[in-house]
């Protein structure tokens, strides 16, 4: 699991995790990649001609590698920290995933092929105002509008240790941000009204697809 500031500079550890996702495309043991995601992976480790007895070669060069666990990072269960969980409103839900942008719900499904998790829900880090434990097996999660989650784990301190860890270096760093340079005022509920030399933040919206 990555946390949100770390960054894979170290080339002994991008090898073996590029290694490490490379063994697990063609392992139907791995249940954190659905088979679509298996499949683009393949065609992009085909692609660079990768094969077990290529895996080692210094023909695969680091830039490679990178892609390949690039790659494997966009996928929301491959990368993620796993915690038996159980909440109410979901009796279905078996473990809640913490992963560099988000926690997500998580099911196992299972399919002809192979088992997979599949995300039921996600919530950003940046939507997260505060974790508490009120008692030892029981997670509430504010969330910053003014919503409330509750949990159910015997792993309850270590999943508030990591959010809140995740919280702090998701609202430190990774962010960009302008100044406007003339005022913009609408009524239009979707679009942000601001005034010359305010600071702005940009931000990625997941939803729509989008780079910013």
């Amino acid at each position: 699991v990555f946390s949100p500031s770390e960054k894979l500079d170290n080339p002994v550890a991008l090898h073996l995790v590029f290694c490490q996702v490379v063994k697990d495309v063609s392992s139907s043991a791995c249940i954190r990649m659905n088979r679509e995601e298996k499949r683009k992976l393949q065609q992009l480790i085909d692609g660079y001609g990768v094969t077990s007895s290529t895996l080692h070669s210094n023909n695969i060069k680091l830039t490679m590698k990178r892609n390949v666990v690039d790659v494997a990072k966009e996928f929301p269960n491959y990368f993620s920290r796993l915690f038996p969980i159980s909440v109410e409103t979901c009796p279905m839900s078996n473990f809640l995933g913490c992963l560099i942008l988000e926690s997500d719900w998580l099911e196992e499904s299972v399919d002809a092929i192979c088992d997979y998790l599949r995300v039921l829900d996600t919530i950003s880090f940046e939507d997260i105002a505060e974790v508490s434990v009120p008692r030892s097996s029981t997670i509430q999660i504010l969330l910053r509008n003014g919503g409330w989650m509750t949990l159910y784990s015997h792993k309850a301190e270590k999943i508030r240790n990591m959010v809140e860890r995740y919280c702090v270096e998701a609202a430190q760093g990774g962010h960009e941000y302008v100044r406007a340079v003339a005022d913009y005022v609408t009524r239009e509920s979707t679009l942000l009204s601001f005034r010359e030399n305010d600071i702005i933040r940009v931000v990625k919206n997941r939803n729509l697809h989008l780079d910013k």
